[in-house]
């Protein structure tokens, strides 16, 4: 081919048709440039079919990720919720002047400080992060995203190492004043009616039902689990746009 253009070059320059080479000139530097623009664009086609497969790949990883974690934070809702119940009725049992010691109240006892924790499963944005935010072209879906696991997620970890550090004080008390038996929930008191008196294992019980309750009702139920189901729908519908 560039041998052709070539010869037309050399016979137009023969025959003194400048004008005629000129113009031949001109329209192939045209071809040209219009070669290298198609070029570009078809680079910059695969590279953003590329950045989309790559998008949509970790979004859904994102979204796996935030479904177990809503699983996560409504199992724990369900057993502090629980425990919230135990341990008024456990204070209401000890502060009646009346009331005697059952078996029934091993297992009352024994649910005393039962809890979990919620820590998030944080693979996707990890893999997100590695990748650059900027790798998503949804602006607010980036913010979201990043706010979620950076900030709400990040305060979380503090409240979720400070029930472990109570649980630490929770089995302190137990031993002191519970006698354990050979099943994880089942407890018996030392010496039920000293226990009744005592003031210390009583404002231990006031406290855990208050702090239990702070972090049930001010926290997961009102930020942490609606902040986490709001990505979740903004993940889904942004992962059907891509996919359409």
């Amino acid at each position: 081919m560039l041998r052709i253009f070539r010869q037309i070059r050399l016979k137009f320059i023969e025959h003194d048709k400048i004008k005629k080479y000129l113009i031949y000139a001109f329209g192939e530097i045209v071809l040209i440039v219009i070669g290298i623009l198609i070029a570009f664009q078809i680079n910059v086609w695969k590279e953003n079919r590329n950045n989309a497969t790559l998008q949509l790949a970790i979004l859904k990883e994102i979204h796996a990720d935030v479904s177990e974690n809503i699983n996560k934070i409504n199992e724990m809702l369900i057993v502090d919720s629980a425990t919230i119940e135990n341990n008024l009725e456990l204070l209401r049992i000890l502060k009646d002047t009346q009331s005697v010691y059952n078996d029934s109240m091993a297992v009352m006892f024994g649910k005393m400080s039962r809890f979990l924790t919620f820590y998030p499963l944080r693979l996707g944005y990890e893999s997100l992060k590695s990748k650059g935010l900027d790798l998503l072209t949804n602006d607010s879906l980036r913010h979201e995203i990043a706010y979620l696991y950076d900030v709400v997620f990040g305060q979380n970890e503090t409240y979720s190492d400070g029930k472990r550090k109570w649980h630490e004080i929770s089995n302190d008390m137990t031993m002191k004043h519970l006698e354990t038996g050979s099943f994880l929930f089942v407890r018996r008191p030392n010496n039920f009616l000293d226990l009744k008196k005592n003031h210390e294992f009583i404002n231990y019980l006031t406290l855990t039902i208050a702090r239990t309750d702070y972090m049930l009702n001010q926290r997961y139920k009102p930020v942490i689990l609606p902040k986490t189901m709001q990505l979740k729908k903004a993940l889904e519908k942004e992962i059907e746009k891509i996919e359409d």
